[in-house]
């Protein structure tokens, strides 16, 4: 949703830490992203994250040295910090448990800074969902034409299902607690520095960032971009890494079992990614398509796995 370039900085006179290179972010010329975009009100979003949430950040996210908006066109500006000397994230290749480990630590402590705060009810320009159970149910029976060869019967059945209980597994994830979840949590959107390093995970991209329950994000990072062999193996412990990342940050009143209740009804609840996406992704060539097909699997493989029929 954005054309991205980098900067090549000179100046006229020695200025000590300077950057040498700077990455701009700006609303898509593209028009069929922008519309996306202002649907959402995802440039509104980010830039009011920059603004308002990340100066007060715990994590580590690129400084931004500047941001405008073009009060004609609507045109949102991000000057980035340049963070190009870090390791990218692979959706399709996946991150391994130390990688996840690191990051739910990381989504955690910001989960819990904004737990249940006064000032979260501030932040009105960040809604509580982005899912539209209308498009899941709209986009289903073509997913089941595409792809239907690749699923068994019972992972075809779940999506039906999920396509009637959408709307309710929704409201009850959007009952508190509250926190700021980022929404989009997956490899694509983090860089891992040195593993020494004393934050090694930077989140990129807050222009989906709603008001919900903080293990949406987890469940979003696990299913999505951990293989499942990974996942299963782990999956438990990341949760409880997740959950004592809370209790260190002072959060009470959310067990470990309802963080794990919570955790299979968003694995149910992230179906709506490949569903919905899967034809925007198979149009961008072969890294769309690639990228399509391990979600279809992850995801459907995730959320048998955790017994979504069951939930349902």
């Amino acid at each position: 949703m954005d054309n991205l370039a980098r900067l090549i900085l000179t100046y006229d006179q020695t200025e000590s830490d300077a950057p040498d290179s700077l990455v701009v972010k700006v609303s898509s010329s593209e028009a069929t992203y922008r519309q996306i975009g202002d649907r959402y009100h995802a440039y509104e979003r980010e830039f009011r994250f920059y603004e308002t949430v990340a100066p007060h950040s715990p994590i580590r996210l690129p400084r931004c040295f500047g941001r405008e908006v073009d009060p004609e066109t609507n045109a949102h500006w991000l000057i980035l910090e340049d963070l190009g000397s870090l390791s990218a994230g692979d959706q399709v290749k996946g991150v391994t448990p130390a990688q996840a480990e690191a990051s739910v630590e990381t989504i955690g402590r910001l989960h819990a800074l904004w737990w249940e705060t006064p000032n979260l009810e501030l932040l009105s320009w960040m809604p509580h969902r982005n899912i539209q159970p209308s498009r899941y149910q709209a986009a289903w029976p073509k997913f089941v034409e595409a792809f239907g060869y690749h699923l068994s019967a019972p992972a075809i059945a779940l999506g039906d299902h999920l396509g009637v209980h959408l709307e309710t597994l929704l409201c009850e994830m959007e009952q508190r607690p509250h926190t700021i979840v980022h929404s989009d949590f997956r490899a694509d959107n983090l860089l891992f520095d040195k593993p020494s390093h004393p934050q090694p995970v930077v989140i990129l991209d807050w222009q989906l960032a709603i008001r919900g329950r903080g293990i949406m994000d987890v469940a979003r990072l696990l299913c999505g971009s951990m293989n499942p062999q990974d996942r299963a193996a782990c999956e438990l412990s990341l949760l409880r890494r997740w959950h004592q990342t809370l209790e260190t940050g002072r959060v009470r009143g959310y067990s470990f079992g309802q963080a794990v209740e919570d955790y299979k009804r968003s694995a149910l609840i992230c179906l709506y990614y490949p569903v919905t996406i899967h034809a925007a992704e198979e149009a961008a060539g072969m890294r769309g398509t690639a990228l399509a097909h391990v979600q279809i699997e992850r995801f459907f493989t995730a959320a048998g796995e955790l017994n979504g029929s069951s939930i349902l």
